[in-house]
């Protein structure tokens, strides 16, 4: 990513995270007849499902464990391993930043992350 200063934003790394693993969240589903993921019987495309959500919603504790807990599952393609790692770094830096700014909800998300490592 060499000459590319502009990190992505969580929604967009969402995006991306779904794209990698083949998902539709209602967010992005198509038609309304599709708000409901499919993926169920694959535990971990329902796991991502359940991060882009949350990712989505300001669920930033939620969407960053969720995140990392995927990561570490092994069967993971190449590509789908570095979207889940682009997802990870931007939804950090949005979780800062907004800490920094103000808001209450990823300040405690920000404490619980660092709790863990």
């Amino acid at each position: 990513m060499s000459g590319c200063n502009k990190e992505p934003s969580a929604k967009s790394a969402a995006a991306d995270l779904e794209r990698a693993f083949q998902i539709t969240t209602p967010d992005s589903a198509p038609a309304p007849s599709a708000n409901r993921p499919t993926e169920s019987s694959d535990p971990i495309k329902s796991e991502v499902t359940k991060a882009t959500l949350a990712m989505r919603t300001n669920g930033y504790a939620e969407a960053f464990f969720t995140l990392q807990a995927v990561q570490a599952k092994p069967k993971l393609t190449v590509d789908q391993y570095d979207a889940i790692e682009k997802a990870r770094i931007a939804l950090d830096h949005e979780i800062a930043n907004k800490a920094l700014a103000g808001d209450e909800a990823a300040r405690k998300a920000l404490e619980r992350m660092n709790k863990s490592h």
